[in-house]
C-alpha cells in the first residue's frame, strides 16, 4: 500500500468510525457525539495511528473550523499563522514536533489533534489576561 492510501485508509477509518457510533447513538434515541469529542478518544487513535489520544483544550473548536488534516506547506498563511513552516520543520527534526505526522512524497500533513495539542504544549502557547480593555476602571 501506498503513503498516499495508507493517508486516505486513515481518514476513511476516522470517519467511519464517527458516523458508526453516530447511527447507533441515533438508532438507540441517545444523545449523538459531536465530532471533536469524538476525534479527541483514545480508542480512535489507537486503532489508526497507534498513538494515544491527543490532548486539546483551548484550541478544541478549530477541530470543527480546520479540515481534519493539515498540509505543512499551509503553515504560516491564512487560518495558520499561529505557527510557521520552518518552526514545525525544525521541531519535527529535532524529534520535538507534532507527536503524528504522515508523510506522503516530500508533503508532509499533521492531523489536526495532534497539530493542536503541539501548539497548546505549555512551552508554545501562553494564555495572557490584560486588563488594558478592561470596561469597569
Amino acid at each position: 500500500m501506498s503513503k498516499s492510501e495508507e493517508f486516505i485508509e486513515a481518514y476513511y477509518v476516522v470517519l467511519l468510525a464517527f458516523f458508526e457510533k453516530y447511527k447507533k447513538a441515533m438508532g438507540q434515541g441517545q444523545p449523538v457525539p459531536d465530532f471533536p469529542s469524538f476525534v479527541l478518544r483514545a480508542e480512535v487513535w489507537s486503532a489508526v495511528f497507534k498513538q494515544s489520544a491527543p490532548r486539546v483544550e483551548y484550541l478544541s473548536h478549530l477541530l470543527i473550523e480546520w479540515p481534519s488534516f493539515v498540509s505543512r506547506a499551509e503553515l504560516g498563511t491564512g487560518a495558520y499563522k499561529m505557527i510557521s513552516k520552518s518552526a514545525i520543520i525544525k521541531a519535527d527534526g529535532s524529534g520535538e514536533g507534532p507527536r503524528v505526522r504522515i508523510k506522503i512524497g516530500n508533503a508532509v500533513w499533521y492531523p489536526t489533534a495532534y497539530l493542536l495539542e503541539y501548539l497548546e504544549d505549555k512551552k508554545r502557547m501562553k494564555v495572557i489576561i490584560s486588563d488594558k480593555f478592561d470596561t469597569k476602571k
